[in-house]
């Protein structure tokens, strides 16, 4: 459960670095362009080597959010620069191709 939160929350911590990056205006001094960077490409680089070998990331409870969080993760790699030819990225669309529409959770 830990790994799921700890997923979570750097795809939360992306999103919200990627927002203040943009809107940043008065911080400028304070978050640079390079922290930004490297906040991504750290995160980028956290979120793809917790990729399970079937192309997801694991949920909550492995079931009844089933590839939830593989897709907002592959929402958060994509929105961070990795190409959609990345074999990571292909994974993970293998996995989710067709699985959303099976699954009748909210969250999928």
């Amino acid at each position: 459960m830990s790994d799921y939160r700890n997923s979570l929350s750097l795809v939360v911590v992306l999103i919200v670095t990627i927002i203040q990056a943009s809107i940043a205006g008065n911080c400028r001094a304070q978050v640079t362009a390079e922290k930004v960077r490297r906040a991504i490409k750290s995160g980028t680089e956290y979120l793809l080597d917790r990729q399970k070998p079937d192309g997801s990331w694991k949920d909550i409870d492995d079931h009844r959010h089933n590839n939830g969080v593989t897709a907002l993760v592959t929402l958060a790699l994509l929105h961070s620069g990795v190409p959609t030819s990345d074999r990571k990225i292909e994974k993970a669309f293998e996995r989710l191709n067709g699985r959303l529409v099976e699954n009748q959770s909210t969250y999928t």
